[in-house]
């Protein structure tokens, strides 16, 4: 038996009808060797209702990847964005639809209506909106609106309804007269149809099958390929189709509809952070004649100060990062030195100041459904001031060093979600050059557990989450002739935002 869902099969038909149902046409019979695409695509279909959602989705990624064709590639993740829909997850919905709409093939309408249902289902009714403006700017003979106004009708309060109203206004503010949907107990091949008034009274038939075509079945239970023609008596009146490949996807179980194109591919593009780190200072100082162990000489007290960041999301693939820290380390030299061909008895104060400025690239160079990996590219600046203060008998002797150091860097960031609520972050970055013998060299490593809330289950206009890691830094520059190496090392612990 065969049940239909949204205007395609659901999970409990075969691999031969959910084939049928996308369209896919071969042109000539013969025997066709099994393709594992294929099995993994009827596992991936077979499991929908009774699979968990990362298990399901690992199948129809499977399915896509060993795909010989950009067909059956583009098939499996239409499947995969309908499924991740019916089981609420909108989020990872809208970033299927939109690898669709990134892979370039000629029409990709039904992908951007995938986002707009996924955006009105989470109530984002503007985005929605601005999704459906690109549709219609990009396939302005797309037969999409047909096809909202006849679910609206077939399936009153769905999701399609809302998108039904989103289209009609988008007509109206393009010009031409919309389609208005009239009930009608008419009936085409037993199914309901919804007739409708524009310039001329129409009739919707979705699919599947598609009314007046003819259509091949790629593979057969038997792995063979026959030629049935399915033919549909011609209506009476004019027949509108949705397009034959795959057909948008929603489940209506939740709500109504919003989107995300692929230049909005980010909802909340913009990420703040504030993390209070807690460090000593580590390293050594080679200036004018000192040389200045700043772990063991100097006695600095541990510090707790704030370090800022923020990341805009340029597109789908790329970040554009900022952070910034101040350290300021207050000690006494615990030992006599000599700076500057001057002396300093123990007991002088000491303090360093340091003050670092970072700004990079994040490019994406894979993301899978619980875990992303991204190159970074930037430069660090470091301004670092050493101030020696000698209180004596006839007066203060007081010496300085201001340096300032740049490096550029390379490295990677990842992130893995270990549970709906908690993810893990990492990134090291690391820069060595040599420069009149002198080896800069820049190591960073970065770690941290990432609290908050399922927001892909949950969507927010504004995301927070709870920080904890450790960070550890190593710098070693020359600023003329002079060298300061610094180590700062400890535990983090912050929140972060996104919106």
């Amino acid at each position: 038996m065969k049940l239909y869902k949204r205007g395609i099969m659901t999970a409990k038909c075969s691999l031969k009808a959910v084939i049928l149902a996308c369209g896919l046409f071969v042109g000539s019979s013969g025997e066709v060797a099994a393709v594992p695409a294929a099995d993994y695509l009827e596992f991936a279909m077979s499991q929908r209702d009774s699979g968990s959602v990362d298990q399901v989705v690992s199948l129809f990624r499977q399915a896509a990847e060993s795909s010989t064709g950009e067909t059956g590639r583009l098939t499996a993740l239409y499947f995969m964005g309908d499924f991740l829909l019916e089981r609420n997850e909108f989020e990872r919905a809208k970033k299927v639809f939109s690898e669709i709409i990134r892979s370039g093939t000629a029409d990709t309408s039904q992908a951007y209506y995938g986002i707009m249902q996924a955006s009105a289902l989470q109530g984002r009714f503007e985005e929605a909106k601005i999704v459906c403006e690109t549709l219609m700017a990009s396939f302005p003979e797309n037969k999409l609106e047909e096809y909202a106004l006849y679910m609206a009708a077939y399936r009153p309060g769905s999701v399609h309804e809302s998108l039904a109203g989103i289209f009609n206004e988008a007509a109206v503010k393009r010009g031409r007269p919309s389609l208005k949907p009239v009930r009608s107990s008419a009936a085409v091949g037993g199914s309901r149809v919804l007739s409708q008034v524009s310039q001329a009274e129409v009739v919707v038939v979705p699919p599947p099958p598609m009314p007046g075509e003819t259509s091949q079945i790629l593979y057969s239970e038997r792995k063979k390929v026959t030629a049935p023609t399915m033919s549909v008596a011609p209506a009476r009146k004019p027949v509108i189709t949705t397009q034959s490949a795959m057909q948008p996807a929603a489940d209506d179980k939740a709500g109504i509809s919003a989107n995300e194109a692929p230049e909005h591919e980010q909802d909340n593009p913009v990420e703040v952070s504030a993390r209070l780190w807690r460090s000593g200072i580590d390293g050594r100082v080679e200036a004018l004649g000192m040389n200045l162990d700043l772990g063991n000489d100097a006695g600095f007290s541990i510090q707790n100060r704030l370090k800022l960041g923020a990341a805009w999301q340029l597109d789908p693939d790329n970040r554009l990062l900022f952070n910034y820290f101040a350290f300021e380390h207050n000690g006494s030299l615990q030992r006599q030195i000599l700076f500057d061909r001057l002396r300093y008895a123990a007991g002088t104060s000491v303090k360093v100041e340091t003050r670092q400025i970072d700004t990079g690239l994040a490019h994406r160079l894979s993301e899978g459904e619980d875990g992303s990996l991204e190159l970074l590219l930037g430069a660090r600046f470091n301004h670092v001031l050493t101030r020696l203060n000698y209180f004596m008998p006839r007066g203060l002797r007081a010496g300085e060093l201001d340096q300032t150091i740049a490096q550029a860097y390379l490295g990677l960031g990842g992130a893995s979600r270990l549970t709906p609520t908690v993810s893990g972050r990492g990134a090291v970055r690391y820069s060595g050059w040599k420069r009149d013998g002198f080896l800069n060299r820049l190591s960073d490593i970065n770690l941290a557990l990432v609290f908050g809330r399922d927001y892909r289950q949950n969507p927010s206009e504004i995301e927070w989450f709870g920080v904890l890691g450790w960070y550890y830094q190593y710098i070693h520059g020359k600023s003329g002739a002079q060298t300061t190496k610094t180590i700062f090392s400890g535990p983090v612990m912050g929140i972060d935002s996104r919106f």
